[in-house]
């Protein structure tokens, strides 16, 4: 269209100049005549100045409405420039839009999809149960001798492999009621050769026992008794061809306790005290809540 109005322009400019000069020379033709001398020459002058000022004055009106013309053009250009925009714009945010609605239904899929495998992983894999029986709490020369037997059992669908059991008979004044928690985070599973193996619903037992000075001990203080409470603190550690490499562990800790009158149980026992229990006598009281954990 500029293009074109520029052809235009200069395409009238051209006639323009044709015409008027054929006008300058009519004017003289009939004008002039019958004039001589000077006068005919200030006539012919005058004619062609009057007609150069009527090209001119042409030649502006023209400019003014080429260069409205050409506003016009560039205002047509913008809108349809700004119109494009808007619409670039809109497409882009519909884009956008479509785009985090499939991203959202992406995760909401890949989220039901390892939940599903949650739940298959969970469904399949092995259960390491943690069961413990007393035989012993005796008295010998200066220390106390402590005899436990631990039971463990798969309870799950598949083999627990790289089985490791570790366990820990501590003393405590009874100050301190969380300090399995301690001793949880001591115990680490280390890559085990054997490749020990638990079989679904097979169980493994294990003896224990545990000498331990009497002067080693941490005694509560007085005012009042001087006593300790036997803590025994055990974790399991496996794996499962569902988990691959990852650890899976249940951990368990107990109180040893004596069986009192009236079948109260009593997890304290007194320094210097003669004792010799047999598993009549012993009770075991869970501290943990779950049967397994992980």
């Amino acid at each position: 269209m500029l293009a074109f109005s520029w052809g235009r322009y200069g395409e009238r400019n051209s006639q323009s100049a044709a015409a008027y000069q054929q006008e300058a020379e009519r004017d003289q033709r009939a004008i002039c005549p019958g004039r001589s001398g000077t006068l005919l020459a200030e006539c012919f002058v005058e004619q062609s100045r009057a007609a150069r000022d009527a090209y001119r004055a042409q030649q502006d009106l023209n400019a003014q409405r080429d260069m409205s013309l050409w506003a016009f053009a560039m205002f047509v250009i913008s809108a349809i420039t700004a119109g494009l925009t808007l619409w670039a714009l809109w497409y882009v945010r519909g884009t956008l839009i479509a785009t985090r609605e499939a991203l959202v239904d992406t995760g909401d899929a890949t989220k039901a999809m390892l939940r599903q495998n949650e739940i298959t992983e969970q469904s399949q894999r092995p259960w390491i149960g943690i069961d413990v029986k007393p035989r012993l709490l005796k008295l010998v020369d200066k220390a106390i001798r402590v005899e436990l037997d631990v039971y463990c059992k798969n309870f799950g669908q598949l083999p627990a492999t790289d089985f490791q059991l570790y366990f820990k008979l501590t003393w405590s004044d009874g100050t301190q009621p969380n300090i399995h928690h301690g001793i949880w985070d001591e115990f680490r599973p280390r890559e085990n050769p054997t490749r020990s193996l638990v079989l679904p619903y097979d169980s493994l037992h294990m003896p224990y026992w545990s000498l331990q000075a009497i002067d080693s001990i941490k005694w509560r203080k007085p005012p009042g008794r001087e006593y300790a409470v036997p803590l025994f603190v055990v974790s399991a550690f496996y794996k499962s061809s569902v988990t691959e490499d990852r650890w899976l562990r249940t951990d368990k800790a107990y109180y040893v306790a004596q069986l009192g009158e009236h079948w109260r149980t009593d997890a304290t026992f007194e320094k210097g005290a003669p004792y010799d229990l047999s598993a009549d006598d012993l009770v075991i009281e869970q501290i943990t809540v779950s049967t397994f954990g992980d």
